[in-house]
């Protein structure tokens, strides 16, 4: 922590403490690692759809990138611009691997379990929900940049709450709808004899779990008062936002979703199967008995 002889700056301030090149440059590392193989994933087997995974980390990784870049000398600590594009790609780039897991929940609707299984339409899922992480999104930047500015700080976080409370929930929702899905599926007897491909929903119940630890930590973070130890602790922050997204978004280069989905996977097919199963049965009987009380 910086000395009182002198005025703190803009990093001092907001973080606390001065930011450690060490684990910064692991997770910088980490993150480029993960990306490249998730760009070979999707080249390799051609799922763009996908794309939005390599991406986001890599753009994560470039958050750590800056933050060295930021310790580097006082005038770095002290650069409102700087620290305004680190601190939001390090918030913001995350957004990205939940985008990822709402795409798949809607390839998973169109290759691999039945639509009717769902309580949302196939052809709205992923896009409300893709909807919000976009505004999400929005709000965390927006509010992310405002901090920095001592005359717009109390205003730049309740922005930032605002879009990290309305992550948490819709990401919630989303895990609420995937798990239904899951168990009238299994009831069903879909997923009781073992196929390969339902590794799938195993590796996104996973990944759902680090990103809400994620979630709920960034949320707590950003709610507590300025000297609170989620605040002003570097290895909690390391822990609950590096270590779980590593985890999160890690587990797919070892299990990579597009080996067994079809590329070429119509999600109208999906919407088709749906509506008619809406259309055709009465509201009481629209999914095996075996679920219906899911």
């Amino acid at each position: 922590m910086a000395g009182t002889d002198r005025q703190l700056t803009i990093t001092e301030v907001v973080y606390h403490y001065v930011p450690a090149k060490a684990p910064a440059g692991v997770a910088a590392a980490a993150f480029v690692i993960v990306s490249a193989i998730h760009f070979r994933h999707t080249f390799r087997m051609k799922s763009w759809w996908s794309l939005c995974l390599p991406i986001g980390a890599l753009l994560y990784s470039l958050g750590f990138v800056l933050r060295i870049v930021l310790t580097m000398n006082e005038e770095n600590l002290d650069s409102l611009i700087l620290f305004i594009v680190t601190q939001l790609t390090i918030i913001c780039a995350p957004a990205a691997f939940l985008a990822f897991n709402y795409i798949l929940y809607g390839r998973l609707l169109a290759d691999r379990v039945r639509p009717e299984y769902s309580i949302m339409r196939p052809a709205i899922v992923s896009k409300v929900f893709i909807i919000s992480d976009v505004t999400t999104f929005l709000f965390q930047a927006s509010g992310g940049g405002l901090t920095a500015m001592e005359s717009m700080a109390s205003a730049g976080k309740t922005m930032m709450v605002v879009g990290l409370c309305a992550q948490l929930a819709s990401y919630i929702i989303f895990w609420v709808i995937f798990t239904i899905l899951h168990i009238r599926a299994y009831r069903a007897g879909d997923l009781r004899n073992k196929q390969p491909w339902h590794k799938i929903i195993w590796v996104l119940h996973f990944s759902s779990l680090c990103i809400l630890i994620r979630c709920i930590f960034r949320t707590a973070e950003w709610s507590v008062p300025k000297d609170h130890i989620l605040i002003t602790s570097e290895l909690i922050f390391y822990l609950l936002d590096v270590v779980t997204l590593f985890l999160g978004v890690g587990i797919y280069c070892i299990w990579w979703p597009a080996t067994w989905i079809a590329q070429s996977t119509d999600s109208s097919l999906a919407i088709e199967q749906w509506n008619a199963t809406s259309d055709e049965l009465p509201l009481q009987s629209r999914s095996p008995a075996s679920y219906s009380r899911v």
